[in-house]
């Protein structure tokens, strides 16, 4: 068999109810630090005052830059990694997986009784698939959003008894 390498991107749109929680932390770290600014002000020390202003600016944009996420599914040959990228700038390893070792592969609406298993979403929708697998001997539902392109790669290297309501 030879070597298989797909990658994909998802994006995340930033909807009405992500702006209102980052218009409220926003405010929670912004008041503070504008009254810490003015009291230090009043007490005649107007450099802290900016510098206290500049702090709470910084943690602005780091709560922000959280915000602005995308996830990078990458299949190489048996193994699927998952990233997560925040801002375009930090990438973070979320998940890898043995696709030889998992339970299973499904499409989200197979429907099985799933008591006590963790479920981790890298999903920017209500996801399409999931794979079953062992973390950490952890059951674990991973949901994700493959296009057909990784679907194609990860169906090749799983048996046909691994896959369950993916047509």
């Amino acid at each position: 068999m030879k070597d298989i390498f797909k990658e994909q991107i998802v994006k995340k749109v930033i909807t009405t109810k992500d702006f209102m929680i980052f218009g409220a932390l926003s405010f929670l770290v912004i008041f503070p630090g504008f009254m810490l600014a003015v009291l230090l002000s009043l007490m005649g020390l107007a450099g802290f005052a900016f510098l206290a202003l500049l702090i709470c600016g910084y943690i602005v944009f780091l709560i922000y830059s959280r915000f602005k996420l995308e996830y990078e599914y990458s299949v190489t040959n048996a193994e699927l990694d998952i990233d997560v990228i925040y801002n375009k700038r930090k990438r973070k390893r979320a998940i890898s997986l043995n696709l030889n070792s998992i339970e299973y592969f499904a499409s989200i609406e197979y429907s099985e009784n799933l008591q006590g298993v963790r479920v981790r979403r890298y999903s920017m929708k209500n996801g399409t698939h999931f794979i079953l697998a062992n973390i950490g001997n952890i059951k674990t539902k991973v949901i994700f959003d493959p296009n057909e392109e990784l679907l194609t790669a990860i169906k090749k290297r799983l048996s046909t008894s691994k896959l369950r309501g993916t047509a």
